[in-house]
């Protein structure tokens, strides 16, 4: 059994190469739309938010052989706590993350709380693109400035309005938004200021950079949290190599 830790397109990838390959696969999300992009015939899923203890539970008891890291580049405690379930159970671990691109025109910095302080003193309307998780940290910035783009499903909304936001702030959507869309919804709401975080370009971070270029509107990019991964794979051609090799060699 290989355990995929999912919740993002590049884990869907990921299942249904693996199923197509006739490997048996579990995949874990924490999400309803993390599940809906999971399911595929062959692919059992797990929803909910475990803990290290969980997971390690998880590998024993579901006889999970390899574990394949693919959540979130921001979901740090999730990988966290998947490294350390696979090192106490001693099955080994693979990250995949997404490839990284430094943007020039952008302004980067640490953490949402660095996004905040930076955008304190500066007029104008801002765009959110953080997730509905977040938004309650910008609140302090002024409810009435902040328009976020959410994913539209009742959490995410929920979440926007217990934050504080404005019913007209909240943008309701799934998928990558085009560089056009991006560019009507800065002129839509006057955007001054557009904050997104550093999730490659399955996250819309090239479409998100262009209509900020055009409109010249202020990209602030919070940067991806550091963590030591022992093996890294950012390309599925190299990741797939590494788990065939893997097979072969416990098949022995």
């Amino acid at each position: 059994m290989i355990w995929v830790v999912g919740g993002t397109s590049n884990a869907k990838e990921i299942c249904e190469h693996l199923a197509s390959e006739a490997h048996r696969v579990l995949v874990s999300v924490t999400t309803d739309y993390g599940r809906q992009l999971s399911e595929f015939p062959g692919i059992e899923v797990v929803q909910g938010k475990l803990s290290c203890e969980e997971m390690e539970h998880l590998i024993q008891t579901r006889g999970v052989r390899l574990v394949v890291d693919a959540s979130h580049p921001f979901a740090a405690e999730v990988s966290a706590g998947a490294m350390q379930a696979a090192k106490n159970t001693a099955v080994p671990y693979l990250r995949f993350e997404r490839a990284n691109t430094r943007f020039e025109s952008a302004t980067y910095v640490d953490s949402y709380e660095a996004a905040v302080a930076y955008l304190a003193e500066k007029p104008g309307n801002i765009l959110l693109t953080t997730g509905s998780k977040f938004v309650a940290k910008f609140i302090p910035l002024g409810a009435e400035r902040l328009f976020a783009r959410v994913l539209s499903t009742s959490d995410s909304i929920s979440l926007c309005e217990q934050a504080g936001l404005q019913p007209a702030g909240i943008i309701a959507m799934a998928g990558v938004s085009s560089v056009n869309l991006n560019m009507a919804l800065m002129d839509e709401f006057n955007i001054r200021f557009m904050v997104t975080k550093e999730s490659g370009v399955e996250g819309g971070l090239q479409e998100k950079v262009d209509a900020a270029k055009q409109k010249n509107v202020e990209l602030i990019i919070i940067q991806r949290p550091t963590i030591q991964y022992p093996k890294v794979y950012s390309d599925y051609q190299s990741l797939f190599l590494q788990i065939k090799n893997y097979q072969l060699l416990t098949t022995d």
